[in-house]
């Protein structure tokens, strides 16, 4: 056998283990990525179910119906300027130097005031 022959062989042998090794890689991101979205599947099922029961709690308490709630919906989707079934990024002057800031930061990015009023959706 040739000596190019052995080194080619060689070659094809570790690029065989190359593509195997990326294989097993590939499949063990596969099974996190189908765990991971089983999980947060699991989540926004058991948060559907707590939030239908605050509403129904909010009706009876409240003599309020599905359309108040649907109103409120369309209210806050409209805030960050597109009406898209999400939350935006909430945008407000900074009350020190007046840029813009987004809700998000914990700090003005321009001249680091931090005492922003507390929204619990965002601090959380």
């Amino acid at each position: 056998m040739k000596a190019s022959d052995v080194l080619w062989k060689r070659y094809q042998s570790r690029l065989d283990e190359e593509i195997s090794e990326k294989g097993r890689k590939t499949e063990r991101t596969a099974d996190q990525l189908h765990e991971d979205y089983a999980h947060l599947e699991h989540r926004v099922e058991k948060l559907t179910l707590i939030c239908r029961a605050m509403w129904e709690l909010l009706c009876k308490s409240n003599k309020w119906d599905d359309d108040t709630l649907f109103d409120l919906v369309k209210d806050i989707d409209e805030r960050d300027g597109e009406v898209d079934g999400k939350i935006g990024a909430t945008v407000i002057k900074c009350p020190r130097c007046g840029h813009p800031v987004n809700r998000r930061h914990p700090m003005c990015v321009y001249c680091g005031f931090r005492d922003f009023k507390a929204d619990p959706f965002t601090k959380v």
